[in-house]
């Protein structure tokens, strides 16, 4: 099978896509803008996906916010050359934004450095616990009973997704925010633990 080369065209040739269902905040936006800064070649290994028709992007339109954002002229583009109906492209589409597998977060852990993975966008690891997060001068007794005696399937990082719309999410936010300042919870996680139970 012949493998589809990417072309480097202008940036304004392709468009986002009207009915891209993903979305990003800005905060999302700037690592994204910050790893193409850092690691431009990246985006030659997921270049964008493009209707050749339209002009519209089928993969790639959060890349391609960022690559206009950092004033790119060109982008790599890979054109879809077979002919495929609009709810084909649509589903292409949305199959691209799925996230499938999960991690494993030991190697994580033992693979990367917890500012590493924030800074590339794992917002998982803010929640680990990596064994540099904890002071253990005088205490590694202490640390090594903890690893004895902790469930390890408790201790494992769960992921609960809420979909809220801007309002809400921001309403939300601001609340449990709010609540860790005050010492009223440690963390978010207290707070929907505390939520769950009631």
């Amino acid at each position: 099978m012949k493998e589809p080369l990417a072309k480097w065209v202008a940036i304004n040739k392709v468009k986002e896509n009207p009915e891209n269902p993903r979305t990003i905040t800005e905060e999302e936006l700037d690592r994204l803008v910050e790893s193409l800064k850092t690691f431009p070649k990246m985006i030659e290994y997921r270049p964008i996906l493009a209707d050749p028709k339209t002009g519209y992007i089928i993969g790639g339109n959060q890349r391609h916010k960022a690559a206009t954002r950092l004033g790119w002229e060109k982008v790599p583009v890979v054109y879809i050359e077979d002919e495929f109906s609009k709810e084909k492209l649509k589903e292409i589409m949305l199959k691209d934004n799925l996230d499938y597998g999960e991690w494993d977060f030991d190697i994580v852990k033992n693979e990367f450095e917890k500012d590493d993975l924030i800074s590339w966008g794992l917002e998982d690891a803010k929640y680990l616990s990596f064994e540099q997060d904890f002071d253990l001068d005088g205490h590694e007794e202490d640390y090594e009973d903890y690893e004895e005696h902790e469930d390890y399937e408790e201790n494992q990082i769960k992921r609960i997704v809420f979909n809220l719309n801007d309002r809400d999410y921001k309403e939300a936010l601001d609340f449990i925010t709010q609540l860790v300042e005050n010492g009223e919870i440690n963390n978010a996680s207290d707070f929907l633990i505390q939520a769950l139970e009631k």
